[in-house]
């Protein structure tokens, strides 16, 4: 075993035997976990660059483990980690040898988590830790969108090939208000600091709300200040783009240049005729300052067909619909963001009646009018709030190049097919398999995941089995 990975066990457990002690007159102590194993591969794909995908095979097996102990009956806390063995995407690179795997030791999450109010249906939940953001407990793939990737510029994120920014994980403290019958108002206001992409530790303030109608109907909203305290307000808003220190303006044909060149356009944009002063530095009040800050703001339905109907014969996701929308970023920059519809996407799912057949049969279509490709290349490698086009991760100037040049708005519709059989009593064996055209990311090599999603086409599919044990 990776001896980082006995490391983090050995704290983790250690941890958990400390915290156990608090209160060892009344608390209790459980372990849980999974094993799984994720084998697929891509079937279809337009992608022409150096990296080959086509007909490359998806393995990927792990563990988690979780410890979790109840202090008393309002107070817990919960520990979770695990290791991921990570197999090369592509394997047809010419001289590369592919022996190798990487194991990755992750920890997935731990919180504290405090009720006030009656034990079984308390008004008020507190938590606090580093773990997953989901609102949408219904999706299967796409969504999220409130707690998942930056603003500027927008970047989506689906479970295509188990990637975890799909699920929102971050330090965070959520506050939730359960009101009216059974709870059926929520409230929650989160605030979370920024684990995943730079700049880090920036703090974001999320509040939503949801409802639920006699469990047929429940809608959601929230609005999310992203990054709207700075852990470093330099590098959230960059001032400055030279080495002078001074901020420089670009027109906006100079900053188209300078994009398309693959160079940094992070700072100010001006106008085609006005936007600097004679000795070339920036007039404030004729420019934009690009940022990593921004305003989402989303909202979600869900509405369960088989409540009409005898609801026995039906399993507990058949007959279900639902939805998500989302603005991601609800002001406009130039040249990159003029237009808010770019920034607007759209998820809708159905879950199909198997009669307790099968625990899922759901289709998923994402619709998202973006030009740019989902690449976070620039806020990885430069700290900027600018997008990729998607002729940049091949091509250094417009039209040049020998790979294929993809049309801007050709992978704006993603498509899953996703399938689920739990076996076992209890329920504890786990076969799932995902047909999909969404936003696969694959570790390409030991030190560079891909940052970008390997389908353009809603042509381009692969197929993925997962076999889990949980205990």
């Amino acid at each position: 075993m990776n001896l980082r990975v006995i490391r983090i066990i050995s704290v983790m457990v250690l941890t958990a035997g400390c915290l156990s002690r608090v209160f060892p007159y009344e608390g209790s102590t459980g372990i849980n976990g999974a094993a799984w194993l994720s084998y697929g591969r891509v079937q279809a794909i337009s992608d022409t660059s150096t990296n080959k995908f086509q007909n490359n095979w998806l393995v990927q097996p792990g563990i988690l483990a979780s410890i979790s102990h109840s202090f008393n009956e309002r107070m817990m806390g919960v520990i979770g980690f695990g290791t991921v063995l990570f197999y090369p995407g592509v394997q047809t690179l010419p001289g590369v040898s592919l022996i190798y795997k990487t194991p990755v030791a992750f920890v997935s999450h731990f919180f504290l988590t405090y009720s006030v109010g009656n034990f079984a249906n308390p008004f008020l939940d507190l938590k606090l830790g580093y773990y997953p953001n989901n609102w949408n407990v219904y999706r299967s793939n796409f969504g999220n969108y409130l707690f998942t990737g930056p603003v500027y510029p927008a970047i989506l994120y689906g479970r295509g090939g188990g990637d975890d920014f799909a699920e929102g994980r971050a330090m965070a403290f959520d506050a939730q208000l359960s009101l009216l019958d059974e709870g059926s108002f929520k409230q929650h206001l989160t605030v979370t600091s920024e684990t995943d992409l730079p700049p880090l530790f920036d703090f974001s303030i999320i509040y939503r709300a949801s409802i639920s109608i006699k469990k047929i109907l429940e809608i959601g909203a929230g609005v999310n200040f992203y990054r709207l305290f700075p852990f470093n307000k330099e590098l959230t808003t960059p001032g400055k783009s030279d080495a002078t220190g001074k901020a420089k303006a670009f027109t906006l044909e100079e900053a188209r240049n300078q994009w398309y060149q693959g160079q940094s356009v992070n700072i100010v944009l001006g106008t085609d005729s006005i936007g600097v002063d004679t000795a070339g530095n920036a007039i404030p009040d004729t420019v934009a300052y690009l940022t990593h800050r921004g305003i989402k703001v989303g909202g979600r339905l869900m509405f369960d067909i088989k409540r009409f109907f005898y609801a026995d014969v039906f399993g507990d996701n058949d007959l279900m619909l639902y939805g998500e929308a989302a603005i991601i970023g609800v002001k406009d920059y130039p040249l990159f963001y003029e237009n808010i519809a770019e920034r607007i996407p759209l998820t809708a799912g159905f879950c199909f009646p198997t009669f307790k057949l099968l625990d899922r049969l759901s289709v998923e279509l994402e619709y998202f009018k973006s030009p740019y490709r989902h690449d976070y290349y620039f806020i990885r490698e430069k700290l900027d709030p600018c997008p990729t086009n998607l002729d940049q991760y091949y091509v250094s100037t417009p039209g040049g190049g020998s790979d294929t040049t993809f049309a801007p708005h050709e992978d704006d519709l993603k498509w899953s097919v996703d399938i689920e059989k739990m076996f076992g009593k209890p329920k504890t064996f786990l076969i799932a398999l995902r047909i999909a055209s969404d936003h696969l990311r694959v570790q390409t090599d030991p030190w560079a995941p891909a940052r970008y999603d390997l389908l353009t086409k809603p042509t381009d599919w692969y197929w993925q089995l997962k076999l889990m044990y949980m205990f």
